[in-house]
């Protein structure tokens, strides 16, 4: 049997690869998440802590 899949690295920092499929149209989708714990706010610098809901 083929192996009809290609690997292609997105090359994103603390990002992961959920999910990967096409959609009816012929376009990709990529679900992702982030690693990280939390972020600092682009504005007032600010510590945000990240929560996860998985739905």
């Amino acid at each position: 049997m083929m192996d009809n899949s290609i690997q292609i690295p997105l090359d994103l920092p603390d990002v992961r690869v959920l999910e990967v499929s096409k959609t009816e149209e012929g376009s990709w989708l990529i679900r992702v998440e982030s690693t990280l714990q939390g972020t600092s706010c682009r504005k007032c610098a600010a510590i945000l802590i990240l929560r996860r809901e998985v739905s």
